[in-house]
């Protein structure tokens, strides 16, 4: 078995995964518009439920989830190592996309093959971005698209929308209030 699956598995099962930046899960989609599709990676902090770390391009490429990786590792510089958890998509099983994980001091963990399950949260989380923003309209252009989902991920999603699993908080007021702890306690 995987490494950092089992790892994965036992940070689910003990509860760990409510800490923040111990486990950022991934994933990318994909919507129409006028002009062609538009594809947006997304990294989320499973603790806390933030989006740390997004992407978008015309292309599913590579360079769309390194890059999402790169804004969540320039936004939150973790102290300890961060299990990045994505599908078995192309893109994060590249040598370009491992190399950059652990250029970028995260460990790689992937899902096992017909097994979407383990990724449930990112899942849930497209579904929200379906339903709150994507499917609401027919988008003109891909630009009119990424500025509808630019103000979603971080004004919407990050600081107003409240979610049951943080008590009713949004990631932002969860995240502050978790760091104001952390630094009560040393």
């Amino acid at each position: 078995m995987n490494f950092a699956l089992l790892l994965f598995t036992l940070l689910v099962v003990t509860g760990a995964v409510a800490l923040t930046d111990r486990v950022w899960l991934a994933d990318l989609t994909q919507h129409p518009t006028n002009e062609g599709w538009l594809y947006l990676s997304v990294v989320l902090d499973a603790g806390d439920r933030m989006v740390v770390g997004w992407s978008m391009s015309e292309r599913a490429s590579t360079e769309l989830v390194v890059d999402a990786v790169s804004l969540a590792v320039a936004r939150r510089q973790p102290s300890v190592k961060v299990i990045h958890h994505s599908d078995r998509g192309s893109q994060y099983t590249s040598l370009r996309f491992t190399q950059h994980l652990h250029d970028s001091g995260l460990i790689g963990s992937m899902g096992k093959i017909g097994s979407p399950g383990d990724n449930a949260m990112m899942e849930s989380f497209f579904a929200t971005v379906q339903h709150e923003v994507l499917d609401t309209r027919r988008w003109r252009s891909r630009d009119e698209l990424r500025s509808a989902l630019f103000i979603y991920l971080e004004i919407t999603y990050n600081r107003e929308r409240r979610h049951s699993s943080l008590n009713y908080r949004t990631p932002t007021e969860f995240n502050t209030e978790a760091r104001a702890k952390l630094t009560n306690v040393h």
